[in-house]
């Protein structure tokens, strides 16, 4: 029997790194779902295409691994570069801009391209809406592939928009 009254500080912690990258990856699109069946978002919407990092260490089960070098100067003035390795996942997320709501979501190794996931990111967020549609989609510019932009807007018919670095 559990007593009555809030929960300790270390609860949810301790339930959460129980949890597998799959399961959570169902919790979140489940839960997309049932916020669309409940009429929370816009029957058609602007959304966002989006990846983060999700740093663990090394010791962390089932993390990817990308090492990434940096271009510093030493003490003499010469350019040298050094290799800096992160470890941990990649979430990948669509979401509604203005409620900012996750309506498709996937993590994957933090080594792994954006780029191979676009096309499953929109079939998952189209399925995860039902009768809603996304009229416009932010993409990131590590989401990039012409023939997935080419699918998003000729068979999806999906308007879309990628920011550019200058």
């Amino acid at each position: 029997k559990y007593e009555e009254g809030p929960m300790h500080k270390n609860t949810l912690a301790d339930a959460a790194g129980k949890v597998t990258a799959e399961e959570s990856i169902e919790i979140l699109n489940e839960t997309a779902r049932m916020i669309s069946r409940k009429g929370m978002l816009p029957k058609e919407g602007k959304y966002v295409l989006d990846a983060t990092d999700l740093e663990t260490t090394e010791k962390c089960s089932g993390c990817g691994r990308k090492t990434v070098n940096h271009k510093k100067r030493d003490k003499n003035g010469n350019m040298v570069e050094i290799p800096e390795t992160t470890y941990g996942f990649k979430l990948l997320a669509v979401y509604e801009v203005n409620t900012r709501i996750i309506v498709a979501a996937k993590i994957i190794k933090i080594q792994e391209s954006e780029c191979n996931y676009t096309i499953e990111m929109v079939k998952m967020a189209q399925k995860n809406l039902g009768d809603k549609k996304i009229k416009l989609l932010l993409i990131d510019r590590g989401f990039i592939d012409g023939q997935d932009l080419w699918k998003i807007k000729n068979v999806y018919g999906i308007d879309f928009v990628i920011p550019a670095k200058t």
